[in-house]
């Protein structure tokens, strides 16, 4: 294992660990964090003879942005649902009590604040089987497993942006067409 390899691996390790205190302590600075650890590593794989160097990485970005966006969208549920407390429920609804602020007053249901703590728990849950795959994958890192044929590795591969790039086999020059550009072999 080369340097720019042994980089990337630990690499690797600090982003699974940033990837569990962003979503266990919600740091505001963790997905740019992220992003910049992703950018690294992309830079890093080009030095690489192993084309799969910068997969523990983009696993860690595929768990913790994956975690991100299902949380986007329970919250969008949540508006959904709040929505529909203020358009339907609340009509009904006669009871009047103090809102957060306590200056002005609104109606409350019972239900919408079950379906938030429902939701939050949700998202507490997926974040949690994240950290556990966080786990496995820094075990299955450090063991020195190749990453490609581990659970996280299997997630992270479609995300990872590698073109399958075709050499001539007459002349050894890259092939970008049904055509080699050089000496007009028909690609195999």
């Amino acid at each position: 294992m080369d340097r720019t390899e042994k980089n990337l691996k630990l690499l690797a390790v600090f982003s699974y660990a940033m990837m569990a205190a962003g979503l266990i302590l919600g740091t505001s600075y963790a997905t740019l964090i992220m992003v910049a650890l992703l950018i690294v590593a992309v830079v890093l794989s080009k030095d690489a003879q192993d084309e799969d160097a910068v997969l523990p990485v983009v696993g860690a970005q595929v768990l913790y942005f994956g975690v991100q966006i299902f949380s986007v969208l329970l919250s969008i549920l949540a508006m959904f649902l709040a929505r529909i407390d203020e358009w339907i429920v609340q009509p009904i609804a006669k009871e009047e009590t103090p809102n957060y602020w306590g200056n002005s007053y609104s109606q409350t249901s019972d239900w919408l604040d079950t379906t938030n703590d429902v939701l939050d728990f949700i998202i507490f849950l997926v974040s949690i089987a994240a950290i556990v795959f966080a786990v496995i994958a820094l075990v299955d890192l450090l063991r020195g497993a190749k990453f490609s044929k581990t659970l996280v590795g299997k997630i992270a591969k479609p995300f990872t942006c590698r073109k399958e790039v075709y050499y001539c086999a007459n002349c050894g020059e890259a092939v970008k067409g049904e055509f080699c550009g050089k000496c007009g072999t028909k690609k195999e």
